[in-house]
């Protein structure tokens, strides 16, 4: 609840990208991701559907978000303005 949230500064964090420099050609930010793809399977990967579940779970919370621990090649992804406060975009020079 908002009154729970309030009362726990913890909670109250912001992030910050500064990203420098052009896109090639116009690109929609639901299409820039943030994050890793790893090139091999985790020793310690979650049973498949575990991962499953998980990254269901995740996707609920947080959309936005692509969580796979369980494939041979894992990867934690997210849209680089979700959950962002504000977003500035600007030309060359500005």
């Amino acid at each position: 609840s908002k009154a729970y949230f309030d009362a726990h500064d913890h909670f109250n964090f912001q992030r910050q990208f500064v990203i420098q420099g052009q896109f090639k050609h116009r690109t929609k930010m639901s299409e820039v991701w943030v994050g890793d793809i790893f090139d091999k399977k985790f020793k310690l990967a979650p049973p498949p559907r575990l991962g499953k579940f998980m990254s269901n779970l995740f996707t609920r919370m947080a959309p936005g978000i692509m969580i796979d621990f369980a494939s041979s090649r894992p990867k934690v992804l997210a849209l680089i303005g979700a959950g962002s406060h504000s977003m500035s975009i600007d030309k060359p020079g500005e």
